[in-house]
This record gives C-alpha cells, structure tokens and sequence, in this order.
C-alpha cells in the first residue's frame, strides 16, 4: 500500500467531487481497505492450500507485483486511468471499492503481502500467533488510517509543498516500496533456488 504515492491519483479519479465528498469517499476506502486485507488475513492461507499454492510462489508473484506498481510510479504511469472508470464515477459509492479501495490502495501487492505475513505464523492459536495476528490486524489499521489522511487531506497537503514536493514525496515511498518489493520477490525464489541447487 503506498498512501501518499497513490492520493494524487486518488484527486484525479475524485475530481468531479467537492472536498467534503471526497473526505467522506477517503473514510469509505479506508474502512474497506481494512475490511478487505483482514479477510484476507484470516482466510487466505486457506485458500492457498485448496488451490496448492506455495508460500514462496505467492512471496515471489507478490514481490514482483508491488515492485511494478512502484516502477509505474516512478516513472509517471497512472496504473488507472480516470476515463475508464468515466461511468462509474457518476456516484459516490460506486467508486469507493472499485476501483479506489481494489485494485487502487489494496491491490493484489498488498493482498499476496498480507497472505504472505499470515502464512509465516507457524502457531497460530498459541499465545505468540495471536499477538502475531493482532500485530498484523494493528499494522493493517494504521495503513488505512495513513490511507484515509493522505486521501482526504491530499489537495491541502499538495497545495503547501507544492506540485515539486509532492512529486519528490511520492517518488521516495515509491523507492521505498521498491526496495521492499524486490526484498519479498527475493525471499520467495532464494529458497527456490536454494533447492535447485542442492538437487543438481
């Protein structure tokens, strides 16, 4: 989740709505940012065994999913463009999940990290696994929180700093996120590769 590189584009696809409208549909992405990463936590893994996906493959596709969007970033690629969602942003709440909440805020990066965190709780309903998950719930809620200020205050944020500090903000978290993409990518295939080697 990348808050303060994704509010500009937040204010480009909510443009057509006044501040307190924008306020309210910023309150809306972040509760459905929480609600959404938390069924994941808790139901993910499950899913992943019913489909046979290893812990490594989901580090590795989600590691290489939060690095493009980040790359996109720095490099000016608006990952949603506001024409295609013209039709749907004739209201209020037919933005607020899709596409501002999935794939905008908690794209699939941001899901295959949080399965990813579930799936490294080895017990779950001891003691340390539920500190662990509560970390993890505490974690998802700050984000959401950072999500709902940065959305809700971006054009006032935006117009301190100006349009030169807000570029340089947005492309510093999204070296950030970079960087903690490709660690993710990376835990996923060193094991990987660690087998391959000691099976040749």
């Amino acid at each position: 989740m990348n808050p303060i590189g994704m509010s500009p584009l937040f204010l480009h696809i909510a443009d057509s709505y006044s501040k307190k409208e924008r306020r309210l549909l910023a309150v809306k992405v972040a509760q459905y940012s929480v609600l959404l990463l938390e069924v994941v936590l808790f139901t993910g893994s499950s899913i992943l065994r019913f489909f046979g996906v290893s812990l490594d493959f989901i580090r590795i596709a989600g590691g290489l999913l939060v690095a493009w969007s980040a790359w996109r970033s720095l490099n000016n690629t608006n990952p949603t463009g506001r024409e295609e969602y013209k039709e749907a942003n004739q209201n209020l709440s037919s933005i607020a999940f899709f596409p501002l909440t999935m794939p905008l805020t908690a794209g699939p990066g941001a899901i295959a990290v949080t399965i990813a965190l579930d799936t490294r709780i080895e017990h779950k309903f001891s003691v340390m696994g539920i500190f662990q998950y509560l970390g993890i719930v505490l974690g998802i809620a700050v984000v959401s929180f950072l999500v709902w200020v940065c959305y809700a205050f971006a054009e006032d944020i935006f117009n301190i700093i100006g349009k030169t500090g807000a570029k340089a903000i947005t492309s510093i978290s999204s070296m950030i996120i970079l960087a903690i993409g490709v660690g993710i990518f990376w835990q996923g295939l060193a094991p990987l590769l660690e087998h391959l080697i000691h099976h040749v």
